[in-house]
């Protein structure tokens, strides 16, 4: 229970990240570092109230750091609030961005100079800012703000080689003994330290979390076809090649289906583009239903092309498939009540016999040609092919009949 509420919270946010206008990560991004300011201003001030730790601590410097990160808070809210109304506009608002991250970085980057500049917190802190800036804002808003902390960073330094402030101004020289730290004041350090590695570690996860996301969707992005959302040209190509190889291994059965729209320049001449783009996605989705186990793949090779890659499946297999395909196709009609029309298929169908993948291709394209130029709205199949180019090899049972009528080169049957 537990865990599938963390997976449906983690998926929110991924949804969020992912579809998430400028404006409303910028307003992610105030109300994730809020509960941190808060935090990292609470950890010091608690020193305060123990009589022994605070003889180790500076309370000016403490309660000036406390008092910008209370100001911090509430600018940002404030420019929220101001966001608030934008939150749907898609374009950025690059000077509130700008103000907000230099907001941010300041609070952030004075908390860490409490402790030190060298010290491995501040470092941690100054490094962090960048990625998870990344993670939720624009490029130049984060080098915006990356500039802000370098001049600040420099400016400690200044003041710190001109002795106008001391190292570590969060601490009072009690918290030194024969130059190092008071075992309290490093206690308290340690504790920010670890604090800073649980913050840092919840927004990592998110920022590797996306990174691993997009980098899965892009992925999925390069196999797909836009339109009709089956394989690619590139993806289906790269399958085929690989089932061939397997087949050449294993021995085991592999059949490729070449599928046409009968007349689809025509539709979309007759009809539009858009009741074309309409029919290759009911073509599609009859494909995709088609599918019987998790290897097969359908594919959108062409214009109006289709391909369908069957691993573990013999001709007789396929060939009920693809009627079952025909079959589906003629039940849906397509057009309006008063221009209505149905859609046919031509069909190339082969088994393959341990062929290289662009000798079953130019094969499965040959029976294609052949099932459109006589007479379309067939399916067009060979017996197993040897590895000798063009040479077909005649022999047929099942549903199919030879069609003496039929002009079909010898081999070749119309189903």
């Amino acid at each position: 229970m537990l865990q599938t509420t963390a997976l449906e919270l983690v998926q929110k946010l991924r949804d969020f990240m992912m579809q998430a206008t400028p404006t409303q990560r910028c307003l992610f991004t105030i109300f994730l570092n809020t509960p941190f300011i808060i935090l990292f201003a609470t950890l010091p001030s608690i020193g305060l109230f123990v009589e022994e730790w605070r003889e180790l601590m500076d309370p000016r410097y403490i309660i000036a750091v406390n008092i910008l990160q209370t100001v911090s808070v509430l600018i940002q809210w404030f420019l929220a609030w101001k966001l608030w109304p934008h939150r749907f506009n898609p374009r950025p608002i690059p000077h509130y961005f700008r103000m907000i991250a230099s907001i941010v970085i300041v609070s952030f980057t004075a908390e860490a100079l409490l402790g030190g500049s060298l010290t491995y917190p501040t470092c941690m802190m100054i490094i962090c800012i960048i990625p998870i800036g990344l993670m939720l804002l624009d490029i130049p808003t984060v080098l915006f703000g990356l500039a802000v902390c370098v001049a600040i960073v420099l400016l400690n330094e200044l003041l710190l080689y001109a002795g106008i402030v001391s190292y570590a101004p969060g601490y009072s020289p009690q918290a030194f003994s024969g130059g190092e730290h008071h075992f309290m004041a490093e206690l308290l350090r340690t504790v920010n330290v670890y604090l800073h590695f649980v913050c840092y570690g919840v927004i990592f996860w998110m920022l590797f979390d996306q990174y691993e996301h997009h980098r899965k969707l892009l992925r999925k992005l390069s196999q797909i076809d836009a339109l009709t959302h089956l394989a690619n040209r590139r993806f289906f190509l790269e399958r085929l090649e690989h089932e061939c190889n397997k087949q050449r291994s294993t021995g085991l059965p592999l059949c490729l289906v070449l599928v046409d729209a009968d007349h689809f320049k025509r539709i979309n001449d007759s009809y539009g583009h858009a009741e074309g783009d309409r029919v290759l996605l009911a073509i599609a989705e009859i494909l995709r239903e088609s599918l019987r186990f998790e290897n097969d793949l359908a594919g959108r090779i062409g214009g109006e092309e289709f391909a369908i890659l069957l691993p573990d499946t013999n001709k007789a297999s396929g060939l009920l498939l693809c009627k079952r395909i025909q079959e589906k196709l003629a039940e849906q009609t397509f057009g309006s009540q008063q221009a209505s029309f149905n859609v046919t298929l031509s069909m190339g169908l082969i088994e393959s016999s341990f062929v290289k993948a662009e000798n079953l291709l130019t094969q499965v394209d040959e029976l294609l040609y052949l099932a459109k130029n006589n007479g379309r709205n067939q399916i067009v199949n060979a017996e197993r092919m040897d590895k000798i180019e063009g040479v077909i090899k005649s022999s047929h049972t099942g549903a199919c009949s030879e069609s003496p009528a039929s002009n079909l080169p010898a081999g070749l049957v119309k189903c």
